[in-house]
């Protein structure tokens, strides 16, 4: 089943009808469980103030950390059928999660992804924090938060000094400290192109971005990856926000809508054979 078959549960319905009538592009992907909670795994992330690291570099894992929720193996299959279909065209190489408002997911979407990718399709990945105004993925990955892409953007460092290998498929690029310039570093960054950023021929690039409607650069950044998704929490954000946030995005690759935290009917023994 391709990545965009929409599970449409309940009062989700009319969300993704509406979304639908907006876009012509793609079909909305909704996920059945809420992403936005901690899922214990091997290869996912955890969130800001959740109390949990990525083991020591030379330590094996634990056992506890080798246990996987049914649940956290759905998300990495539904992200990582997600990401191959996006990054199947040639031309693209860079997808970035967005959002209209912050809250909805997408940091946490980001990650996963971009750790499916790398943990199940041997993928070169570098997944960077474009979102200044609330970095985290330093945090997620206990890096430091700089220098990063605002200091390389700046010409104050070299790209190898903010690309950390986390894993052997997988690198981190925090955001750095914007000093308030955002504006102007999202403008140098387009004189780079974003690409820039990728070290080999075949890693590709996932980009954790600001929300839309609350950042005076989210729209402008979205323009500069070959493909964007925005996500969108169920039952919690107003079809209002979701309308403005498409008008702003008409000028990005839009691939499509996913819809984050529906309530699924699906019994979880099924989930854990889907």
């Amino acid at each position: 089943m391709d990545w965009r078959s929409s599970l449409r549960v309940g009062d989700t319905m009319h969300i993704v009808d509406k979304l639908l009538a907006l876009s012509t592009r793609r079909v909305v992907e909704d996920s059945p469980f809420d992403v936005t909670s901690p899922l214990a795994s091997s290869t996912s992330v955890a969130r800001p103030g959740d109390g949990h690291r990525p083991p020591a570099k030379g330590r094996p894992p634990s056992r506890a950390s080798k246990r996987q929720d049914p649940r956290s193996a759905l998300l990495q299959r539904q992200c990582l059928k997600m990401a191959l279909s996006i990054f199947a065209t040639p031309q693209v190489r860079s997808l970035g999660f967005t959002s209209a408002i912050v809250g909805e997911g997408k940091t946490f979407l980001a990650s996963a992804t971009a750790a499916a990718l790398a943990s199940k399709a041997n993928r070169p990945v570098a997944l960077v924090d474009c979102n200044w105004e609330h970095p985290s993925l330093h945090t997620l990955y206990n890096l430091p938060d700089a220098p990063g892409l605002a200091e390389w953007a700046r010409g104050e460092c070299e790209l190898a000094q903010i690309r950390h290998q986390v894993s052997p498929f997988l690198t981190v690029i925090p955001a750095g400290v914007a000093l308030g310039d955002t504006i102007n570093i999202t403008r140098k960054l387009s004189a780079h192109s974003i690409n820039s950023l990728l070290a080999e021929t075949n890693e590709v690039l996932i980009a954790d971005l600001p929300a839309v409607l609350t950042s005076a650069y989210g729209a402008q950044f979205a323009q500069e990856l070959d493909a964007i998704t925005l996500v969108v929490r169920a039952r919690a954000t107003w079809d209002s926000f979701i309308a403005e946030a498409h008008h702003e995005l008409d000028n990005a690759q839009v691939e499509g809508v996913i819809l984050n935290a529906t309530q699924s009917r699906i019994p979880r023994w099924i989930q854990r054979m889907l």
